[in-house]
């Protein structure tokens, strides 16, 4: 029964944690004018590429973490294609052994310039992967228009 309640508690955090992120981004601008979060690489076109997606942005998690948060486009026609986030999650966390956050979406002009996201980039997020030793976390959620068949996806 208490594993049931902590399952729970844990769904009910993963859920909410969109809410409570576009809620960070829109606090007043004199409390975020020191850059906490930096575009690590940025270029015109792709960092890294593979069959239906790009590596389009990597951004660090505060300031000299180690930390990164990799931004990928995922092309329209392959959305529903499981495959294609698998693949990238893949590559690009292969040599990360102890944190990987990928984000994914379909259109360019949601891709966030920042690791906060605000209330429309998150609507639009297709898919996160987290993968995090410390924490024991390794886990990718699914916005129902991309996987609807998973029970614990989450509404767009």
């Amino acid at each position: 029964m208490y594993k049931n309640i902590i399952g729970l508690i844990f769904l009910a955090l993963t859920l909410s944690w969109p809410a409570i992120a576009s809620s960070e981004a829109e606090e007043p601008a004199e409390q975020t004018s020191e850059p906490s979060e930096e575009v690590v690489e940025e270029s015109s076109g792709p960092l890294d590429t593979g069959h239906g997606w790009q590596l389009m942005r990597i951004l660090e998690l505060g300031t000299n973490t180690g930390k990164f948060v990799y931004i990928v486009l995922v092309d329209r026609d392959k959305t529903s294609d499981t495959t294609v986030y698998s693949s990238a999650i893949k590559r690009i966390c292969e040599k990360e052994e102890e944190f990987c956050r990928i984000r994914f979406w379909n259109l360019e002009k949601y891709l966030p310039e920042k690791v906060t996201l605000n209330a429309e980039q998150t609507r639009n997020l297709l898919v996160e992967y987290t993968f995090n030793r410390t924490a024991g976390i390794n886990e990718t959620r699914w916005a129902c228009s991309v996987n609807a068949a998973r029970q614990d996806c989450f509404i767009q």
